[in-house]
């Protein structure tokens, strides 16, 4: 199964994994599940690093190749799924679309 992380949801695994409910966690850690993650994930942990509402271990640039060390596959980010993004709006925060 192809398993698309939020982005609260990488972060939870890489710092706070107690913070993950169980049946989670076992998805999460199922081989032979897939973990996808979009670039506006780490957009957006840069940004709310940046504004000082969650604290990277380290400067972005070297955290960051460690964070992905799990991950098996980049989201793309395609035209038409900014269009279906849109289409979607759910609230207010895009990166959440």
């Amino acid at each position: 199964m192809r398993l698309l992380l939020d982005t609260h949801i990488w972060l939870w695994l890489l710092q706070s994994p107690q913070r993950i409910l169980p049946d989670t966690g076992r998805h999460l850690a199922d081989p032979t599940n897939e973990l996808w993650l979009s670039s506006i994930s780490t957009w957006e942990a840069l940004t709310l690093h940046r504004k000082g509402r969650i604290r990277l271990p380290g400067e972005p640039v070297d955290w960051l190749p460690l964070a992905l060390a799990g991950i098996h596959r980049e989201a793309p980010l395609t035209h038409e799924i900014v269009l279906a993004a849109h289409l979607l709006y759910l609230h207010g925060d895009p990166a959440d679309r």
